[in-house]
């Protein structure tokens, strides 16, 4: 059973207007939609049309730009360490280490740009929903997030029982990823 994907659209949204110092009125006229829809979904007081939530996904999604994040993208997948970048409002992989692609069944490159909401536990999906009230998209995560799992179910991408630290970086778009490290294995 899949978890479903949290709806952090609207604080994202929110988020990265604000660093690039978007109007709402500007974003409105991307989406295709009036002001006013800008505003209730970044309150969270609706959900977009399936057309209007894929120009946003596009509008959002973090993105390792070419030249100013390629030593981001190299020291990560230089890492020593299992760890994975992921865009944080859309979950879709950025980049990962060899350690944590020796961990899945299936290539990094084969997962680059998709989504790995479909493989969390129970333990990521609730960390996930706390987010908000921890502050999280409002900058209250400067010393990270630990956050304990079980092991998950899949073949493709397990996910070992452990604490993993999630720690927030802005990309050099302005777009918001999250760097997952494992931190401490646990032992059943």
């Amino acid at each position: 059973m899949t978890p479903t994907e949290p709806s952090s659209l609207g604080p994202a949204l929110r988020r990265i207007r604000l660093v690039r110092g978007w109007k709402q009125s500007a974003v409105a006229a991307k989406l295709g939609v009036d002001q006013s829809s800008i505003s209730r979904l970044e309150r969270g007081d609706i959900e977009p049309s399936p057309e209007v939530h894929e120009r946003l996904l596009a509008l959002i999604s973090a993105r390792l730009d070419g030249h100013g994040d390629a030593g981001l993208r190299r020291l990560i997948v230089n890492a020593a360490l299992p760890v994975h970048l992921i865009c944080d409002a859309t979950h879709r992989l950025l980049a990962a280490s060899r350690p944590r692609e020796s961990q899945w069944r299936r290539p990094v490159s084969d997962l680059i740009g998709v989504t790995l909401w479909p493989f969390v536990t129970a333990e990521i999906t609730a960390a996930e929903a706390s987010l908000e009230a921890r502050g999280w998209r409002e900058g209250a995560h400067l010393a990270g997030l630990r956050v304990f799992t079980e092991a998950n179910q899949s073949h493709e991408v397990p996910i070992p029982r452990s604490t993993l630290l999630w720690e927030c970086m802005t990309l050099a778009d302005g777009s918001v990823a999250r760097l997952v490290s494992d931190i401490e294995p646990v032992r059943a």
